[in-house]
């Protein structure tokens, strides 16, 4: 491992910004409430830190983080790069969903409209072997075209065009994220340019 780390530098991790963890997993734990498991994105949450989950077209929810755990260990604060499980009070399973975020509050807004850098993913990466056109509509949102960009992307494509969602969700310049068919990740995501981004209401 040493020789490891004098060839690879540790990230640096964005702890300086506000909290904010992807979900990734929600598990109900008996007789303390539910927890939701991901990486800490950028932030530190610590115990006792007031919380929001927004995404996936729900209506924002506010919390308050009572524990933090790690491979079965309590821990005090999760920094950013952490893979985490926290507490959330008063928060039902059902409410919330992979996809959304937990932040400190007013960290982040949902959006429904970007401009992106994307890659297709292909057939024997779990993508699709057709090619796809302006208006293409996976899952989660559509992809467009904005006149002079790209009218056609075949599987294995890089290309910069305009994506709109169906549901409002946080999206932050430079984030990397999927979307998926069905259960395939088709598409690769780098978002950029906030002039890009129209606001969910």
């Amino acid at each position: 491992m040493e020789t490891v780390d004098e060839y690879i530098p540790t990230p640096e991790r964005e702890t300086d910004k506000p909290f904010l963890l992807a979900v990734e997993d929600v598990f109900s734990i008996s007789g303390r409430g539910t927890v939701c498991t991901g990486r800490v994105e950028q932030g530190i949450v610590k115990k006792g830190d007031e919380v929001e989950i927004l995404g996936r077209g729900k209506k924002p929810q506010k919390s308050v983080i009572t524990g933090i755990r790690m491979f079965n260990t309590d821990l005090p604060e999760g920094p950013a790069g952490y893979t985490v499980g926290v507490l959330c009070r008063g928060i039902d399973k059902d409410a919330v969903f992979r996809g959304q975020v937990i932040c400190a509050p007013g960290a982040t807004k949902t959006h429904t409209k970007f401009k992106a850098n994307i890659y297709f993913a292909k057939k024997d990466e779990g993508g699709r072997s057709n090619p796809v056109m302006p208006g293409y509509m996976p899952i989660e949102g559509m992809v467009s075209s904005d006149g002079n960009e790209v009218q056609m992307a075949m599987p294995g494509d890089n290309i910069t065009c305009t994506c709109e969602l169906i549901a409002g969700t946080p999206i932050e310049k430079g984030m990397r994220f999927a979307m998926r068919e069905a259960s395939s990740p088709i598409i690769d995501i780098f978002s950029w340019g906030r002039a890009g981004f129209q606001t969910s209401a």
